[in-house]
């Protein structure tokens, strides 16, 4: 495995982000991230690693969510959603889990219109192992309108263990019997 000082780009981007970080913690090598990162890189390409003063982007490609129907929090990949959207009111339509979900989101008795928002809940790192998934499908009655069953829970192995003991991401996805 090649060493991280060697090839740079992660200690550049630690270093570029030191004074957010715990310089305390042990890393997997027994040192802590203050004494592995130890001054910083020698150089910097800083078309790959810009300065926190000058973001590429001007907003980050994540978005923290907090409120009533995510108390701990919840992460939203900015391009899954229009931006319209980012500072919208409107009535939501909950669906607590991925189970829930696929039971009612094609009722034709499901009380939607094209106005409310859709949330899903509880589909993280506990509910569907963290999925890159931001995809909520139509309510059938709205598709037809024009608006544009979950697998069993892993019996062994694994999957088991994260489905079962995996903690949220607002905890760092960690295994809930591996804290202190």
């Amino acid at each position: 495995m090649e060493d991280l000082h060697a090839s740079g780009e992660l200690p550049a981007v630690l270093h570029e982000l030191r004074d957010l970080l715990d310089l305390s913690a042990l890393t997997v090598t027994g040192e802590t991230l203050g004494e592995r990162l130890g001054s910083g890189p020698v150089w910097v390409d800083r078309e790959v690693v810009r300065p926190l003063d000058s973001p590429s982007r001007p907003e980050g490609g994540l978005v923290w969510l907090q409120g009533s129907l995510a108390p701990a929090g919840a992460l939203i990949k900015r391009s899954a959603a229009d931006p319209a959207l980012f500072e919208t009111t409107g009535r939501a339509v909950v669906f607590s889990s991925l189970a829930d979900l696929a039971e009612r989101i094609d009722d034709p008795e499901l009380d939607v219109t094209a106005s409310d928002v859709l949330v899903l809940q509880n589909a993280g790192p506990i509910g569907a192992g963290m999925p890159e998934a931001g995809y909520l499908p139509i309510p059938g009655k709205l598709a037809k309108a024009g608006v544009p069953p979950p697998p069993p829970a892993p019996a062994t192995g694994y999957r088991r263990l994260f489905h079962e003991h995996v903690l949220g991401a607002d905890e760092g996805c960690d295994f809930d019997f591996c804290r202190l």
